[in-house]
Formats: structure tokens, C-alpha cells, sequence
């Protein structure tokens, strides 16, 4: 599996444009590239082929949220 089992749930990519928090649930899993889908029915992938996800992807850090509410993104 692509990300490995820490990247099972990620952050919603496509909420997180919008400015929302939404868990993701991988949906494939590929040999570099992971799909998901998230509650409100977003669908993207992620590209892990730089490694496996060394840490939980969701929630989402703290380090990220103030990231994200730094850029606009979500709060």
C-alpha cells in the first residue's frame, strides 16, 4: 500500500480549499499513488511514492491547521 496504514484517513484536500476540515478514507491503493473519498463525495489522490506516511494524516496536526489558517485555507 502506497501510504502505508498511517495515511488510511487523510485531510479532505478539496474541503481544505474551501476552508473545511473533512476526513478522507482511502478508497484504492496503488503502488505509489492512494485514492480517497471524503464525506461530502470529493475524490482525489495522493502521491506517496517519496515514502510511507510517518506519523497519523488525520486529524490534522496542529502545525498544519495553523498553516492552512495562515494561507486562508481552513479553520
Amino acid at each position: 500500500m502506497a501510504g502505508g496504514k498511517l495515511a488510511a484517513t487523510v485531510t479532505c484536500l478539496l474541503c481544505a480549499e474551501e476552508g473545511k476540515v473533512t476526513e478522507a478514507k482511502r478508497t484504492y491503493e496503488g503502488d505509489e499513488n492512494d485514492g480517497y473519498t471524503c464525506a461530502k463525495g470529493h475524490t482525489f489522490s495522493i502521491d506517496w511514492s517519496s515514502g510511507e506516511a510517518t506519523e497519523p494524516q488525520y486529524p490534522p496536526s496542529s502545525d498544519l491547521m495553523n498553516a492552512l489558517s495562515k494561507a486562508g485555507g481552513a479553520r
